[in-house]
């Protein structure tokens, strides 16, 4: 019995906690030091891929040269600066990834490691006089990246997704990397068949629905969580943009 008013008692705090985070001011609203700030780490990383591109032995730096390559690095330059921003006003008494779209201005700023994995290979091959590789230890970094990734989209699913249609799309999310990048890349079969670009046009849609769904119910959502929104739907139809040309190149290439 003795057990029952300390259960009652830890219920309360913990509801009482709760409630003050949700009483936390949200992040402040755009300023021009904002965009200032993400135009410098954008061009950063913009210049990043052209000088790693000689060295890439991953085709990750020539990629990035390409024009899907380059609106991902321009996507990347703006979640990492907000999500940089985001640690920044989580320490100073603000909320931040309470919402769908911080989740997904998470998984974006993740593709530094793209960056990261091209550098690797550029300070390898420059100290080899270009004949080391990198290939095991990259290719086990890639895969950590991706169950990273995954990780990311299950607690999303479980911590800020607030309807049925995010935490489908955050589930469908992580079962894509599963099944469509990681799950080819131990078998060795092509992402064209896959149904990496399949699955990843699903994902648009249910993106799509997700953002009316709290469009047209009129929920709460800061400002960056739109930009997260935006930005990948922007990734997602570039993929769309490159599958359909490959497609178009392979149909001509084989005379059909």
């Amino acid at each position: 019995m003795a057990a029952e008013p300390a259960r009652a008692n830890l219920m309360a705090a913990s509801e009482s906690i709760a409630e003050a985070r949700d009483a936390w001011p949200g992040p402040p609203p755009l300023r021009i030091h904002h965009i200032l700030v993400a135009t410098a780490v954008t061009a950063v990383l913009l210049s990043a891929s052209g000088a790693l591109r000689q060295y890439d032995e991953f085709g990750v730096g020539q990629y990035l040269t390409t024009g899907p390559g380059i609106f991902t690095t321009i996507s990347t330059g703006l979640a990492a600066t907000l999500v940089g921003y985001g640690f920044a006003w989580r320490s100073s008494g603000r909320r931040f990834f309470h919402q769908p779209g911080h989740w997904l201005l998470l998984e974006l700023a993740m593709m530094v490691g793209m960056f990261v994995l091209a550098a690797l290979d550029a300070v390898v091959r420059m100290a080899g006089g270009g004949n080391a590789s990198v290939w095991l230890p990259a290719t086990l970094f890639f895969l950590l990246l991706q169950l990273m990734f995954v990780a990311i989209c299950l607690l999303a699913a479980w911590k800020a997704a607030d309807t049925f249609a995010w935490r489908l799309l955050f589930l469908f999310e992580a079962a894509f990397i599963l099944f469509t990048v990681l799950w080819p890349v131990l078998i060795g079969i092509n992402y064209y068949f896959s149904g990496y670009y399949i699955v990843s046009v699903a994902i648009f849609f249910v993106m799509i629905w997700a953002a009316l769904s709290d469009w047209r119910s009129r929920r709460q959502r800061d400002w960056p969580p739109w930009v997260g929104v935006v930005l990948r739907l922007g990734n997602h139809l570039v993929m769309l943009g490159e599958w359909l040309v490959g497609l178009a190149l392979l149909t001509m290439g084989s005379g059909i």
